[in-house]
This record gives structure tokens, sequence and C-alpha cells, in this order.
């Protein structure tokens, strides 16, 4: 799991889904590569810094974005099996 570099784009999750951790109250959700390409306006070169999130439970804009390595990753840390440690 990482962070995103400055101008990571939707090719760089390479399939797998973002992972979008609210830093307020620490919902976890994934957000499927194809959410994000409907979204896009330049297919997969959009960087991941122009998608916007709200926190569905609490309404805070203050996510964290990160990368998994793979799809299994994603689903781990979203059933809240791995926490990001840097």
């Amino acid at each position: 799991m990482r962070r995103p570099e400055a101008r990571s784009n939707i090719f760089t999750l390479d399939g797998s889904p973002l992972c979008v951790a609210c830093q307020d109250c620490g919902h976890r959700a994934l957000v499927e590569t194809k959410t994000l390409l409907a979204k896009s306006r330049s297919y997969n070169m959009e960087e991941l810094s122009f998608f916007r999130f709200k926190c569905s439970q609490c309404g805070s804009r203050a996510v964290d974005k990160l990368i998994p390595h793979d799809q299994a990753e994603a689903y781990r840390w979203a059933k809240g099996g791995l926490d990001y440690t840097g």
C-alpha cells in the first residue's frame, strides 16, 4: 500500500481499486477503476489529485488516497485487515 505520488494517474492503479480513508471518522471505501474512468476527463491519464471525495459516513472531505499493490490487498484493507504504515 502506498500514497500516490504527485502525478500518479488512473493508469497507476493497474486495474486495482483506489483505497480512500476518511481522516475524521476512519471510514474506508474502495473506488473501482471503472468508476474513476467514468468521471475522468482524459481517460486513464487523469491524475488522482483531480478526484475529490466526500465521506459517506460523516461528510468530511479530508481523506487519504492509497494505492494497493493488487486487488487482494485492497479488499483486505477495506475490511480493516491492513493498516497503512507509511
